[in-house]
């Protein structure tokens, strides 16, 4: 393809299509070496977030603090709903899931009873990249609760203990990376007790 003189990531953009498309050696060698020029954080943002979030809209702050501390393990997290704006909203999603490592459902009394979760796990079960983890005390519907479901019911936002099953899972489907301490509680969490994270 055409050289291109912006930036680093627009040029790595260029080239990740460049790879998928062409077969002229000189494109994939000039490809090669601006995407093998740039830093690791550059190169993780080619690819799909590792790690999709499935909630119901009354969970979302359930949602947010688990993506934060789970972004600051160091993986790549896709959560945020109304960041997906227009017609592009179901295309988004399905491109998202295809391309996921791990979904993470959060199951509530909320969201066992909407589709949308409800289809989004089955993506995660059917290619065997489900980890479902509960808020509360509802079951996970049926069709789900096979499968071993994480409780975070009660969690503080802080405590360790209680993710060792999601880090564990985690690493299995992912792999494990390095990241910063998890963000401290400030607030109180929507997971029923105590302080949760800002």
């Amino acid at each position: 393809h055409a050289r291109i003189s912006s930036g680093p990531m627009e040029q790595a953009v260029a080239c990740l299509a460049c790879f998928r498309q062409t077969s002229k050696d000189k494109d994939v060698q000039y490809c090669n070496l601006v995407y093998g020029h740039l830093g690791e954080a550059w190169r993780r943002k080619l690819v799909a977030d590792e790690i999709f979030i499935s909630y119901a809209r009354d969970n979302r702050e359930a949602a947010r603090i688990l993506a934060d501390t789970i972004e600051a393990k160091g993986y790549d997290v896709w959560w945020d709903r109304e960041l997906i704006a227009g017609d592009d909203y179901t295309d988004k999603i399905e491109h998202l899931l295809d391309n996921a490592k791990a979904v993470i459902v959060l199951w509530s009394e909320q969201s066992r009873k909407s589709f949308w979760v409800r289809d989004e796990a089955a993506v995660g079960r059917d290619r065997n990249r489900l980890l479902p983890i509960a808020i509360d005390d509802n079951l996970p519907p049926l069709g789900f609760r096979q499968i071993h479901t994480i409780s975070l019911k009660g969690w503080d936002g802080v405590d360790p203990e209680p993710l060792e099953d999601l880090w564990y899972g985690l690493e299995g489907l992912v792999g494990d990376p390095t990241g910063a301490a998890p963000p401290q509680p400030t607030v109180d969490n929507p997971f029923g007790g105590g302080a949760a994270t800002t």
